[in-house]
């Protein structure tokens, strides 16, 4: 799992490091090992209470790595910031998003539906609606939903940022 987490989550590291330069090189090998920190399953949503290991968890990730100068790592370390923010929103939600419902929600707008931009309106539209109508969600959870979903569609413009940034260095 640590090594699904490596590979997912930093993707945009791999697509931009320089492969002649020290600072990405030392940064990969870097993030590499303390990417062994974080807890299998990270991103899944959970019960609040079950979030705050993970957090704890996370911060010693971010710990790890904060001694980066690195622009690129520093990119990184923004958006995983903001991927932690999202998932702890979440998780105050757990009745309504936990035990794998916002998953597959999220399965059927990207591969029933068609919908894989995170941009496209249709997308945050899609899993709106299903949360929405889900009968664990209130009208509450939906509205909060709302809101996390402009969140998504923000770290989603910043991975593509990112990797346009870097485009060409690795």
């Amino acid at each position: 799992m640590r090594a699904i987490f490596v590979l997912i989550s930093l993707n945009s590291l791999l697509e931009s490091a320089p492969t002649a330069s020290d600072c990405a090189a030392d940064d990969f090998s870097k993030v590499k090992m303390c990417a062994q920190i974080m807890p299998p399953k990270i991103w899944n949503v959970v019960p609040k209470e079950e979030f705050e290991s993970k957090k704890s968890k996370f911060q010693e990730f971010l710990t790890c790595l904060g001694g980066s100068t690195c622009e690129q790592t520093q990119s990184l370390l923004k958006m995983e910031k903001a991927k932690m923010d999202i998932l702890e929103s979440m998780c105050e939600i757990n009745g309504c998003l936990g035990n794998g419902t916002y998953e597959n929600h999220k399965f059927k707008c990207e591969h029933t539906e068609k919908l894989r931009d995170c941009l496209d309106p249709k997308y945050s539209a899609c899993l709106n609606a299903k949360i929405a109508t889900d009968e664990k969600c209130t009208s509450s959870d939906a509205e909060k939903f709302e809101k996390i979903m402009k969140s998504v569609v923000e770290v989603c413009q910043m991975n593509i940022d990112h990797k346009e940034k870097f485009k060409g260095r690795g």
